[in-house]
């Protein structure tokens, strides 16, 4: 296959980005306090052929007895940037909320290309039904949450949950197969890919072009845009879905769109949608910690994430009962 220059420039500014920002957002993160009352397991490998990408975390909350809900969490820097230790913070943050929390690496791009990343979080998806009872986790009461480019893997991942055809399109068929989804919560998340490729900020065209390998977007097929955009695969059996985004963020049209279709399917929804006066200025915004509305995000979806589970559960009153406190 003929390899433009385009392409290779790219690629080595990806991968500079990636070193950029992962030793300022790691930085970043040895400021954040640590969160008392949460086991944390690291490095645990959700397939067995010794990639450093197939690994996860698992944040397990001290109090209560469970079993309890399980989140997936994917995280977002452009499909490309970052790994799963820059939000050990906010992972354990929410299994204070009364959640086992499987935070999950995935092969980044250029290095590895689309649909690698999706493959990975099928293969996480399924690792955590086969051994959520390991970590006091309900294998039955799984959320899949991610922010921003892990949003739209969560969203994708849902819809391939919710369609066995679109699995099939996917190649996730057997790897999903029979696991049941309880809910998503969906941050900051571009979601039709082929409009967010417009927007001038956050600017995701270049790690669209490192995604699929190409040197231009006008490469990209009409087939490959329908296949990586989830709002076009929105059916009834969708699960609830929390949705967030500030106002002020370019891609804040791709939640309202999104919302649009969860409205059309009679989806179980909800969305929290912010502005400058919540200190919501920008893409990603929830992620800030020492900001209040880091906190006011997570307790909104955790709460509808709680009140998507059986009202008469037993578990879940007690879940409720032991929630760590945000305030």
């Amino acid at each position: 296959m003929r390899v433009s220059v385009k392409r290779v420039l790219n690629d080595l500014k990806l991968l500079e980005k990636r070193a950029v920002y992962d030793k300022g957002f790691k930085a970043l993160m040895d400021f954040a306090p640590a969160v008392d009352g949460v086991t944390l397991y690291e490095n645990v490998a959700y397939l067995p052929d010794g990639n450093q990408w197939h690994c996860l975390d698992v944040h397990v909350p001290q109090e209560g007895t469970g079993p309890f809900p399980c989140i997936i969490y994917l995280h977002g820097g452009g499909w490309s940037n970052v790994d799963k230790s820059v939000f050990h913070h906010y992972c354990s943050t929410v299994a204070g909320q009364g959640f086992v929390v499987f935070n999950a690496d995935y092969r980044l791009a250029p290095d590895y290309r689309f649909p690698a990343q999706i493959e990975d979080a099928a293969q996480a998806l399924s690792w955590v039904r086969d051994n959520a009872a390991l970590y006091q986790g309900n294998p039955d009461q799984i959320f899949l949450v991610g922010d921003s480019a892990g949003a739209h893997l969560s969203a994708l991942l849902a819809c391939a949950c919710a369609d066995p055809a679109f699995a099939g399109r996917l190649g996730l068929e057997q790897t999903v197969r029979g696991i049941p989804v309880s809910g998503t919560g969906l941050l900051c998340g571009a979601f039709d890919l082929s409009s967010a490729a417009q927007v001038r900020s956050p600017n995701i065209s270049g790690y669209l072009l490192g995604l699929f390998g190409v040197g231009e977007l006008s490469e990209i097929t009409s087939e490959q845009w329908d296949l990586i955009s989830p709002s076009r695969h929105i059916t009834p059996g969708f699960p609830p879905s929390f949705l967030t985004h500030a106002r002020a963020d370019g891609l804040f049209p791709q939640s309202v769109a999104l919302a649009g279709e969860l409205e059309r399917n009679r989806v179980r929804h909800t969305c929290l949608f912010l502005d400058e006066r919540d200190n919501a200025y920008f893409h990603d915004y929830q992620m800030v910690y020492f900001f209040p509305v880091y906190k006011k995000s997570i307790r909104a979806m955790t709460d509808f994430f709680h009140g998507c589970l059986d009202a008469d559960s037993s578990a879940s009153s007690d879940s409720d009962a032991e929630r760590k406190p945000l305030e």
